[in-house]
């Protein structure tokens, strides 16, 4: 998720019933099934790198530019730098009901400002540095954002896009969680202050099942969501997809994962 998205208002929770999965052209994971280890610290053969571009404002990488995604010291490690291309670490299965678990350390840069507070229009008012995040994007229009509480970016549940100016794609839902076309659909660890270990590994825990989305970080439960949308704009959300991990944002900002495994639901 960008630097651009940030909280605002209250918790938002809302349940309505999901239309069925349907095919995708990635091998879907059989229903059921035991745990599978992703990332063992030796290769990264259960991924695939998408294609992707350089950040927003930069100028474009060269097609032969490397990728952010490094094997090192049996992690996953991956640093927002310039010329880099930034396409996401993507799992080769889909996945619709799964539980994931993998530990992450979102990389600390030092001396910058940091602020919970939202400006008049919604600005984030911390320095980039307490803004960086990445991100768990699953059915693609859901991700769980990995980021700093005390820079307004949560480790929270963000939901499909949505538009503001379409009464259809905001029924029922508080403008408050809206930000730009981004719906927050939790808020996570804002509630659980210190619950994220700075500069150290923390456990992260994703269970879907249908339309009930839940998170647990270093075993607190900070994320229990029910949510689903039957518009067709956000059909790619109700479809087995690809579970990717997002390189970090912004230019400077470092993410690692270790001990990552799969199941499905």
């Amino acid at each position: 998720m960008t630097s651009t998205i940030r909280r605002a208002g209250a918790w938002v929770e809302y349940a309505l019933l999901f239309a069925a999965a349907f095919a995708t052209s990635s091998p879907v994971a059989s229903a059921q099934g035991p745990w599978k280890v992703l990332f063992n610290g030796e290769d990264l053969s259960n991924f695939t790198i998408t294609a992707g571009g350089g950040r927003r404002g930069a100028p474009p990488p060269a097609s032969d530019a490397p990728s952010a995604w490094q094997l090192q010291k049996n992690v996953i490690f991956a640093e927002a730098k310039p010329g880099q291309r930034f396409g996401m670490m993507a799992t080769r299965e889909s996945y619709f009901d799964f539980e994931l678990e993998l530990d992450f350390l979102l990389g600390e840069i030092a001396g910058v400002k940091c602020s919970e507070e939202l400006g008049p229009n919604q600005e984030n008012l911390s320095d980039p540095g307490c803004t960086a995040n990445s991100g768990i994007q699953y059915r693609r229009g859901y991700q769980l954002n990995l980021g700093r509480r005390e820079g307004a970016e949560y480790i929270g549940l963000v939901g499909p896009r949505v538009d503001p100016q379409d009464p259809q794609s905001i029924r029922g839902l508080d403008p408050q969680s809206i930000r730009g076309r981004v719906l927050w659909l939790s808020y996570g660890d804002r509630a659980f202050p210190n619950l994220r270990k700075h500069q150290d590994w923390n456990t992260l825990r994703i269970a879907v099942q249908g339309d009930h989305h839940q998170a647990w970080l270093n075993g607190t439960k900070i994320v229990d969501v029910r949510y689903t949308s039957k518009l067709e704009s956000e059909a790619a959300g109700r479809r087995p997809e690809p579970i990717s991990l997002q390189t970090p944002h912004p230019v400077g900002a470092t993410i690692q994962f270790r001990n990552i495994r799969v199941r499905p639901l």
